[in-house]
C-alpha cells in the first residue's frame, strides 16, 4: 500500500519528507507532539519522556493510550458525541501508525 493510498483511506493528509533525521526534537516538544497527537495527558507525557529518557514513550504506554481512545470512541458514538467520537478516533489512528 502507498502513501498515497492511505492518506485516500484514512483521510489522512501526506506531506513534506517521508523520513527526516536531521529534524531534532526537544523534550518539550516532544511532550506537547503526543499532547497534540496521542491525546495523552500532559504529566504521563513527561513521566514517558523521562522515564525513558529520551524523546518518545514507551511501547506498554502507547498501548494503554490506544485502548483509552478506542474505548472513549465507542463511548462517545454510543452517546450521539460525533465531536468527541472524531477526536478519539484521530487519536486511536495515530497511535497505530507509530
Amino acid at each position: 500500500m502507498a502513501l498515497n493510498d492511505v492518506s485516500c483511506q484514512l483521510h489522512l493528509p501526506v506531506e513534506g519528507r517521508l523520513l527526516d533525521h536531521d529534524a531534532s526534537f526537544s523534550r518539550s516538544d516532544v511532550v506537547d507532539m503526543m499532547v497534540e497527537l496521542l491525546g495523552a495527558e500532559v504529566d504521563e507525557d513527561e513521566f514517558q519522556v523521562h522515564v525513558t529518557k529520551v524523546a518518545h514513550g514507551r511501547f506498554s504506554w502507547l498501548r494503554k493510550e490506544f485502548k483509552l481512545h478506542l474505548d472513549a470512541t465507542t463511548t462517545a458514538e454510543t452517546n450521539g458525541d460525533d465531536e468527541a467520537m472524531q477526536l478519539n478516533q484521530d487519536h486511536v489512528i495515530c497511535i497505530y501508525l507509530l
